[in-house]
């Protein structure tokens, strides 16, 4: 018994010994395999017998999973002419690797090469959910990163409020959304900006009122005549025109304060009114915010006069950066201005050059353009010669001199531009995909 005892330690070391053996030899087979049939696919693909090629690799890979391999097999399937099956393969490597950066830029580039440059872009914000750097895919995304594509055809566009925009097709005048789809049918002869959910239309048989996002009418203001340009006050204030002058009305209809020769919309607070040849600004109860006055005060198309308490007011002939209490911001005197669209900065005319300034009042572009539009969305609408392009913050031309006219920037990246005498909504890629 004693020696069956010294012996059982033997016998399970021999066992694991040979164990061993085995296994080394069944993984010393596996390797032979596995390089027999990575050469045998390689001499295939070489050959140009790809669907050979293929499936000696797909043994090599059953045997021995890896990245490389996948790639390599990625190349072959690239080389071919059946995307769909190219994209599969691609898809696949990502799932089994979803957080390996040779894998997204192997798919970006296949992406890239055929031109679907939303696909890229969806890689991409995959990369940045995951934590991935993209700086081996930075190039291609820098190359594409103003690419776009257009939507819808119009006679005559207005400006994006409240996530819609009044377009006019044929005779008559609807909304649309930022992404350029249909909000509000077709059926008005004018048609405004949209505040705090209500905007002023006119229909068919010449009755005014506002409506609601939806298109339902929603309210009808005594006298109401000409308001479709005008907007909705935040404080329940509106202005409207009666037939021959112009007031500032409640909610409720009642008149604050009129016999004004023009006004502006009631927005932000300000409201700008023409009163006996010269322009004065007032708050929702009809009182003066200073005792200036001026020949004349910029409106946007929404019929604004005032943001980020700055408004251009003209003197002499000239237009100044002022505050609503009547203060100039800056004593530069401008040949022409458009108000701000945000807190960025806003388009201003030196020297018969466009250039643009902050809220400080600095130059933050040079002048150096035929005609420009604010910043909006991070872009602004500039002219060289007869053609509009745009630029970014940084003055840089991101999308060249092409159009016959241009808008603003909505915050879904997109911008209403005229290309042969039609306007189209321009939607980057980048930020439509």
């Amino acid at each position: 018994m004693k020696n069956y005892k010294l012996l059982a330690p033997l016998v399970l070391v021999v066992l694991f010994l040979a164990s061993l053996y085995m296994t080394f030899d069944a993984n010393g087979k596996a390797d032979e395999e596995y390089h027999t049939y990575l050469a045998a696919a390689r001499s295939y693909a070489a050959q140009g017998i790809v669907v050979t090629a293929l499936e000696h690799y797909a043994q090599a890979l059953g045997i021995q999973e890896s990245l490389p391999l996948r790639l390599e097999i990625a190349r072959i399937y690239q080389g071919g002419e059946d995307f769909r099956s190219t994209e599969k393969w691609g898809q696949e490597m990502l799932n089994t690797y979803p957080y390996s950066v040779e894998a997204y830029q192997y798919m970006m580039e296949l992406y890239h090469e055929k031109e679907d440059y939303a696909a890229c872009f969806v890689l991409a914000d995959t990369m940045e959910k995951r934590n991935i750097s993209r700086q081996t895919v930075s190039a291609i995304l820098d190359e594409i990163g103003y690419t776009h594509f257009f939507k819808g055809n119009y006679e005559e566009v207005s400006a994006f409020s409240e996530g819609l925009c009044a377009v006019r097709k044929k005779e008559t005048w609807g909304y649309v959304t930022e992404t350029g789809g249909s909000a509000i049918t077709s059926s008005y002869l004018k048609a405004g900006a949209f505040r705090h959910g209500l905007a002023p239309v006119e229909d068919r048989e010449s009755d005014s009122y506002y409506i609601d996002a939806e298109g339902n009418k929603m309210k009808v203001a005594p006298g109401m005549n000409r308001t479709c340009t005008l907007g909705v006050s935040e404080s329940g204030f509106y202005t409207l025109y009666n037939g021959s002058t112009w007031g500032l009305y409640s909610d409720d209809g009642e008149l604050v304060a009129g016999g004004y020769e023009d006004a502006s919309s009631y927005i932000n607070g300000v409201v700008a009114v023409l009163e006996e040849g010269r322009w004065h600004l007032l708050d929702n109860s009809g009182e003066a915010l200073s005792n200036k006055t001026y020949e004349a005060i910029v409106q946007d198309e929404k019929g604004v006069v005032c943001r980020n308490d700055r408004l251009f007011a003209q003197e002499g002939g000239y237009y100044y950066l002022v505050e609503t209490n009547g203060n100039k911001v800056s004593e530069t005197p401008y040949e022409d201005a458009r108000l701000f669209c945000d807190d960025t900065y806003a388009a201003v005319k030196l020297d018969g050059k466009w250039g643009f300034i902050d809220t400080g009042g600095r130059m933050a572009i040079p002048p150096a353009y035929a005609d420009a539009r604010s910043f909006s969305g991070g872009f602004a609408a500039v002219m060289s010669e007869d053609k509009w392009g745009f630029i970014d913050a940084e003055g840089n031309l991101v999308i060249p001199y092409t159009f016959e006219g241009a808008k603003d920037f909505n915050s879904r990246g997109g911008v209403f531009v005229k290309r042969d005498n039609e306007w189209n909504l321009l939607r980057l890629y980048r930020f439509n995909h």
